[in-house]
C-alpha cells in the first residue's frame, strides 16, 4: 500500500509505494496538506492496482502521466532533443519564442490546454506578416507532433488548423541592386574600411564582394573557415552544418572574390579560423546604402537588406543567360521554383533585349514562283481564277488582273478552260466581243 512520509527539513509530503512491477518508488506529492496528500496517494494506489489487474495498459498510463506534467517541462525536453539532433541555433531560438508566446497567450499549463479554437484565435490576433504567422503555427504543430511520436499525447489536435494565405500578402518585397548601385556600394565600403582600419573588423568591401559573387547567406558568411576556401582551385565548400540545406556543397569562386580573399588571408592562419571576424550588422548595412545613395525602399515598395546581395547574385546570372538548372545549383536550392520565384528580379525593361532578339523570317517563294523567276515566263492560267468574262468587261487585260485574282496553291489546266486559247495574247482585248463556241468535235472547239 502507498504510505505518506515527510522528509527531515521539508514540510511537503512524499509517498512510498510498490509499482506494478514490484519496484519500490518514492516521489513528492507537492503539497503540505495531509488530506490532499492522502487523496493523491490513494489515486496512485488505484492506478497500480488497475495495471496489475490488466485494466490499464502502459500506453494509457504514459498518457496520463504526461498530461499531468507542466507544459513548460515538455517544451524544455523538446528543445533539448532538437539541440541533440543538431538543429540550427536560429531555428531553436525561434521555437522557444513561439512556444512560450502561445503558452502565455492561451494560459496553457498542460498539453490538454492547447485546443484548436483558442490556437486559431491566437494566430488571427498576431499582427505580423502572414509568413511569420505560418512560422508560429509550424513551431507549435511540430512540437505536438513530437509529443505524439514520444507517446505523450494520443493525437495532435492542432495539425488541422489551416495555414494563413500568403498569396498577394507578402509584406517584404526584396529587389536586386543595379550595376551602378553595386559600384557605389563597393566604393562606400572601401572608404569606410579606410576609416575603420586597425579596429579589428573584417573589411566590409571583402564581405560585400564575396556575398555578391557567391550568393552566400549572412549566417553562412559568418560561419565559413579558411579550411573551406580553396584559392588554388577557386572553389568554396559549404559544410552541412553551415548551409541551410544541411548538406555539403561546393561552389566556384569568381576572380574578384579570389583576389579579396587572398588579400584578407593572414600569413600564419589556421584552417579552423573564421574567414570573416565580423559581419556588418543591418544598421551598418543600411548606413552604407544611404551613403551610396541607394533608397531603402523604391516606388514599388521593394526593400533592400543583406539578403539583397544574394538576390542580386541570382538576378545578374539570369541576365547573363545562365541556364536555370545551373543557377539552382549555384543558389543551392532544393526546388527550382524557389530560385525562379524569390531570387530573380527581372523588370520589364530588362526583358527588352530578349524580345528584340527575335527576327522576322524571310518569305521563301513557293515552287511555282521559283520556276517563274528562273524561266522568265508565266502561264497566267496556272494560278488564275476563271473570272475572265468579268475581267474583260471591266476593261482590263487578264494578265493585269493576274496578281489580284490568283488563288494560291490552286492549279488550273488551261486545256480545261473552254472558249480560250492557252496564251495570254490569244485572249480578247478590252472592248472586243467574246467568242462563244458553237460546238465541239472531239477535243477541238469550233468558233464562229
Amino acid at each position: 500500500m502507498a504510505s505518506l512520509i515527510k522528509r527531515i527539513g521539508s514540510n511537503k509530503y512524499y509517498v512510498r509505494y510498490t509499482d506494478h512491477t514490484g519496484k519500490r518508488k518514492q516521489e513528492s506529492l507537492g503539497t503540505t496538506d495531509k488530506r490532499l496528500a492522502e487523496r493523491k496517494a490513494r489515486d496512485i494506489q488505484v492506478k497500480i492496482d488497475e495495471r496489475k489487474n490488466g485494466m490499464l495498459d502502459d500506453q494509457t498510463a504514459a498518457f496520463e502521466k504526461a498530461s499531468k506534467k507542466p507544459l513548460l517541462e515538455h517544451i524544455q525536453e523538446y528543445i533539448a532533443d532538437g539541440e541533440t539532433q543538431g538543429h540550427a541555433k536560429r531555428r531553436i531560438t525561434l521555437k522557444i519564442k513561439h512556444l512560450n508566446d502561445v503558452a502565455a497567450y492561451m494560459n496553457a499549463t498542460r498539453l490538454a490546454d492547447l485546443q484548436p479554437d483558442t490556437f486559431r484565435d491566437w494566430l488571427q490576433s498576431l499582427e505580423v506578416a502572414p509568413t511569420t504567422v505560418n512560422e508560429y503555427r509550424c513551431s507549435v504543430v511540430s512540437f505536438l507532433n513530437w509529443c505524439k511520436k514520444d507517446g505523450r499525447i494520443r493525437s495532435n489536435l492542432l495539425e488541422h488548423v489551416s495555414k494563413v494565405a500568403t498569396i498577394g500578402k507578402k509584406v517584404r518585397k526584396r529587389r536586386a541592386l543595379t550595376e551602378d548601385e553595386i559600384s557605389r556600394l563597393l566604393q562606400v565600403a572601401k572608404e569606410q574600411d579606410a576609416l575603420n582600419a586597425g579596429k579589428g573588423w573584417s573589411p566590409r568591401h571583402a564581405v560585400y564582394i564575396v556575398a555578391l559573387f557567391t550568393g552566400l547567406r549572412k549566417n553562412e558568411l559568418r560561419s565559413i573557415v579558411w579550411g573551406d576556401v580553396d584559392l588554388k582551385n577557386r572553389s568554396l565548400r559549404i559544410r552541412e552544418d553551415v548551409g541551410k540545406s544541411k548538406r555539403n556543397d561546393s561552389i566556384p569562386l569568381h576572380e574578384s572574390a579570389v583576389q579579396v580573399l587572398e588579400q584578407l588571408k593572414p600569413a600564419n592562419v589556421s584552417m579552423g579560423d573564421l574567414v570573416f571576424a565580423s559581419i556588418p550588422t543591418m544598421v551598418t548595412l543600411k548606413r552604407d546604402y544611404r551613403r551610396a545613395g541607394i533608397p531603402l525602399m523604391d516606388g514599388d515598395g521593394r526593400t533592400v537588406d543583406f539578403h539583397t546581395l544574394r538576390t542580386t547574385f541570382a538576378t545578374r546570372l539570369i541576365k547573363q543567360d545562365v541556364q536555370p538548372s545551373y543557377l539552382q545549383r549555384l543558389m543551392r536550392h532544393a526546388d527550382i521554383k524557389t530560385t525562379n520565384d524569390y531570387y530573380t528580379d527581372l523588370r520589364l525593361h530588362d526583358l527588352d533585349d530578349a524580345v528584340n532578339q527575335l527576327s522576322v523570317p524571310e518569305l521563301v517563294p513557293n515552287k511555282q514562283e521559283q520556276e517563274y523567276l528562273a524561266t522568265g515566263t508565266d502561264d497566267c492560267y496556272r494560278n488564275c481564277t476563271p473570272t475572265l468574262h468579268e475581267t474583260v468587261q471591266n476593261g482590263a487585260n487578264h494578265c493585269e488582273e493576274h496578281g489580284r485574282n490568283r488563288v494560291p496553291n490552286k492549279k488550273i489546266n488551261p486545256a480545261k478552260v473552254r472558249g480560250y486559247a492557252s496564251k495570254c495574247d490569244a485572249l480578247p482585248k478590252a472592248g472586243e466581243a467574246i467568242r462563244t463556241p458553237d460546238f465541239h468535235v472531239g477535243n477541238v472547239t469550233l468558233y464562229h
